[in-house]
């Protein structure tokens, strides 16, 4: 396991400079993997910090030998156990990481997407493909040293109409007062991407589809809770390039069941066509405060210069930035350590933004 230390300086008053460290988690060519994909992380109160990723045995496609993996930190995220596969279903793909942690039934559920390892994306659009996307559910209530058999909500969370399907990929979340577990998705109806919600108020036993996008354009999503207790869910964006290279976002005050409103553009956050993660910083007290934190790529052209951006209007407007990682850089997730500190777990590499997943700890001010 590498560490290396970069000074990371910017303008602000929310966020202050820094030196900081990042940690290599996953490294590509290395524990039995050509290379990991699609990071998600969270953190168990009291408990250790818990790292999901894809290992992808033979290549770096979306297709093929894909297993679920996971690594736990006990200090913070300086340093990381061994690897560990939480689900291996022989040559398919078993993705798309989103965690969370219940606290009201103390334990880590899972939500993840499965496909036959021969069908390629576009075969799963056009309907052309041998299977198609599922969708499971798994859980942990040892803080992940063990896991239940992963349990199919597919039929529950997916119109038989769609056809892509896939959870977050980052954290899911929890609601403060409800309990409601809520996971970010989106899908493809008639080649055309859509982002939506599910959620499940038994602690994962029972899941229902929520929200869904009518209008056209969003993808892979990240959410939020603000301090009304509504859902910010935070999309990237195929559709409306040209006018629009950047995130866009949907409102939810409900809980995740509808949106309040139409679509609204994120001019602030730029991005190639990428991944992000949305968080919203929690008090000491552990309530909810005003700071939604983001980060991607800011780049509109190339996966490189991830960044964090600050919100202080509940995401409508994105201001102060600390460049997380230069260089080459993708993939990413968001988690709050403790009060002071956040984390970031990301994909980035010197020669190629999927060289490793690696992980750094950023001070927050007060």
């Amino acid at each position: 396991m590498r560490r290396f230390l970069f000074l990371l300086l910017f303008v602000g008053a929310s966020l202050a400079s820094f030196s900081t460290e990042y940690v290599d988690v996953f490294e590509a060519g290395k524990e039995g993997y050509a290379f990991f994909r699609i990071p998600a992380i969270i953190k168990v109160p009291n408990g250790p910090l818990l790292a999901f990723c894809e290992g992808r045995r033979l290549n770096r496609k979306d297709s093929g030998d894909i297993d679920m993996v996971m690594k736990r930190s006990d200090d913070g995220g300086r340093t990381w156990s061994a690897l560990r596969v939480i689900w291996d279903d022989q040559d398919n793909v078993c993705g798309n990481p989103a965690p969370v942690w219940d606290a009201v039934a103390k334990k880590v559920i899972l939500v993840c997407t499965w496909n036959n390892g021969r069908d390629v994306s576009e075969e799963i659009r056009k309907q052309t493909s041998i299977d198609t996307r599922r969708i499971f559910v798994m859980e942990s209530l040892d803080t992940c040293a063990t896991w239940s058999t992963p349990r199919e909500i597919t039929t529950d969370t997916k119109k038989p109409s769609w056809q892509w399907y896939a959870t977050g990929p980052c954290h899911a979340i929890q609601m403060s007062k409800t309990g409601r577990i809520v996971v970010p998705c989106n899908h493809t109806e008639n080649m055309l991407t859509h982002s939506h919600i599910i959620y499940s108020d038994d602690h994962g036993m029972t899941w229902r589809l929520g929200a869904v996008q009518s209008q056209v354009g969003g993808d892979e999503s990240t959410i939020a809770e603000t301090p009304r207790h509504h859902i910010i869910q935070n999309m990237r964006m195929y559709t409306y390039r040209e006018q629009h290279p950047c995130r866009a976002y949907l409102v939810s005050k409900d809980g995740g069941e509808s949106y309040s409103g139409d679509m609204t553009f994120s001019e602030e956050l730029i991005e190639p066509v990428c991944q992000g993660s949305i968080l919203s910083v929690r008090k000491r007290n552990g309530k909810l405060s005003k700071m939604l934190l983001f980060t991607n790529p800011s780049s509109k052209v190339r996966r490189e210069n991830l960044v964090m951006k600050e919100s202080r209007d509940n995401g409508a407007s994105w201001r102060v930035h600390t460049t997380i990682y230069p260089g080459k850089a993708a993939y990413s997730d968001l988690v709050q350590i403790d009060a002071g500190t956040v984390g970031v777990l990301f994909e980035c590499g010197k020669k190629s933004c999927y060289e490793k997943i690696a992980f750094c700890r950023i001070a927050l001010r007060k």
